[in-house]
């Protein structure tokens, strides 16, 4: 899994650190603290990632069992009987699978029952 830094962070800890050891630095290393912190602002040089926080919640519909309702605790969203239908090519039969959700389809909040 790939970790994601924020450019405000890695800014942030440059400023505190040119504040708090500005008089032990030497020249040399102060302007490489502000070549570092250039580098970070030009966004041309390292674009953005297109990433979301992770968002955890549950099935709160569970009856009987997983397949049979999904109710988000984050949005609300409820769907029932949810099934992936599969049609045979050579002879036409249908065959239906339950599908239980690893993550809500609406909000996208991942199913942290699933994952246990």
């Amino acid at each position: 899994m790939t970790d994601y830094i924020s450019q405000k962070a890695i800014i942030t800890w440059i400023e505190k650190s040119l504040a708090m050891y500005h008089d032990k630095y030497s020249t040399d290393m102060l302007h490489m603290f502000g070549l570092f912190r250039s580098v970070i602002e030009d966004k041309s040089l390292f674009p953005a990632a297109d990433v979301r926080p992770v968002v955890h919640g549950e099935n709160i519909g569970i009856e009987y069992a997983a397949c049979d309702q999904f109710v988000c605790s984050k949005c609300g969203i409820e769907l029932q009987d949810w099934r992936r239908v599969e049609r045979d090519e050579d002879d036409g039969d249908v065959t239906y699978h339950e599908y239980v959700f690893c993550y809500c389809p609406n909000c996208g909040a991942r199913n942290s029952i699933h994952f246990l």
